[in-house]
């Protein structure tokens, strides 16, 4: 169940902001007067950014899933159960039944890379030609809602490592099976794997800006 864990790392981020935010009021002492005061304005910041992580997060993870249930579908494996996004830990998954043949997993694990990173282009090329043509409140907020949209779809592209895992074991299992294309799954999975660890130095983020490179080459290239 390679989506239920891609989410993992993101949805603590979330459920320890939430966590922190119910938390602060045992964390004060002192005046109380002061201290409600003090709680007031520290649960109205947590809580913004909580919103905003939420807000950044939800399309992309949702948009992640969804890869995830099509490429199960399509390459017929059955979907037991489906949560495109929630305010939890994992903050998205896909249950599904064993793949039998390795490239079922090998496209349920790739799915989401593909098309979110397809999306991300493409939301951030429209983005930069709804900035370009805005002249009023609604092109700005059209050019607004796109940025946002290509961000957070961008930023989720990346496999987790329960992908990377899942990946590695099924190489595993194949080329035992005698099956050549189960090598294509080592450099991938390390890959995954790498960039995973490279999370806290941004990687994500790194990525986002190569998908908005890419989408201002083509917004260039179509002026």
């Amino acid at each position: 169940m390679p989506t239920r864990a891609t989410r993992r790392s993101r949805a603590q981020a979330v459920s320890g902001a939430a966590q922190a935010l119910q938390s602060t009021p045992s964390t004060r002492s002192g005046n109380p007067r002061r201290t409600r005061r003090g709680i007031s304005s520290s649960s109205v910041a947590r809580a913004a950014i909580l919103a905003v992580r939420v807000a950044l997060l939800a399309p992309g993870v949702a948009l992640h899933e969804l890869a995830h249930h099509i490429l199960c579908v399509l390459s017929g494996v059955r979907v037991h159960q489906v949560v495109y996004f929630r305010l939890g830990s994992p903050a998205g998954y896909v249950v599904h039944e064993e793949p039998i043949f390795y490239r079922q997993i090998f496209a349920i694990v790739a799915g989401p890379f593909f098309l979110n990173s397809a999306a991300s282009v493409v939301l951030l090329n429209l983005a930069l030609r709804a900035w370009a043509q805005a002249q009023d409140t609604l092109g700005f907020g059209l050019a607004a809602v796109l940025t946002w949209l290509g961000i957070s779809v961008g930023l989720q592209a990346i496999p987790s490592r329960a992908d990377a895992r899942n990946l590695y074991n099924s190489s595993n299992r194949h080329l035992f099976q005698l099956n050549p294309f189960a090598l294509v799954g080592y450099p991938v999975s390390l890959a995954i794997y790498l960039v995973q660890i490279a999370k806290p130095l941004g990687s994500e983020w790194y990525y986002a800006v190569l998908l908005a490179y890419l989408a201002e080459r083509g917004f260039i290239g179509a002026g």
